[in-house]
């Protein structure tokens, strides 16, 4: 079968101040009809040359039929680009849902809290984004119950405590967070 796309020994790299950072070095990769491709997006790489792998990525899919998976922090990326997403924080899904339902109506205070940094067409050049208080918590040293719970507005004695599960939000909209455990419990993972 032919390759639709094959990259041999990808290298880019960026001037700083100080030096040059080499952002991806030797990288390799072929891709077939059908396959997909998991991308891990980075700033740095500048938003022409973001705009034109976005766009190559939405006409092999509409070519192919294939998948794409995005990793990234770019919420404009995911609003363009995803019919589905998954919010991680700490290393743990946090939020699922499709696109428009997230971007509508999120769920889990990490998510809002995104959302609510986003600067929006209304936004006034001197308005202040907001920001998540706090910071992310060590990977080695997770505090017990709840992992957003030191930069959660929300806290409560039981996120000190215990882990929530994930809790079905709405059709096929999950969110781990005890301020919807109101809604179906569905899993403990």
């Amino acid at each position: 079968m032919k390759n639709l796309l094959e990259v041999v020994n990808l290298q880019t790299a960026f001037k700083t101040d100080e030096s040059e950072v080499v952002s991806v070095d030797d990288v390799s990769f072929a891709l077939k009809p059908g396959e997909t491709i998991g991308i891990v997006g980075e700033s740095g790489c500048g938003k022409s040359v973001q705009a034109q792998i976005l766009d190559m990525m939405k006409k092999l899919r509409e070519e192919t039929g294939t998948a794409i998976m995005l990793i990234t922090h770019d919420l404009g990326v995911i609003a363009e680009m995803a019919d589905k997403v998954i919010v991680m924080y700490a290393g743990q899904v946090v939020e699922e849902a499709d696109v428009y339902t997230l971007f509508e109506s999120s769920k889990h205070p990490y998510t809002q809290g995104l959302m609510t940094s986003i600067p929006h067409i209304d936004y006034e050049a001197n308005e202040r984004l907001v920001s998540i208080a706090g910071n992310v918590p060590s990977l080695k040293r997770m505090p017990k119950g709840y992992r957003f719970q030191t930069r959660c507005s929300y806290v409560t004695d039981r996120c000190l405590k215990e882990q929530p599960p994930m809790f079905l939000s709405g059709k096929d909209h999950w969110s781990r967070c005890w301020l919807n455990e109101a809604d179906q419990k569905v899993t403990t993972g």
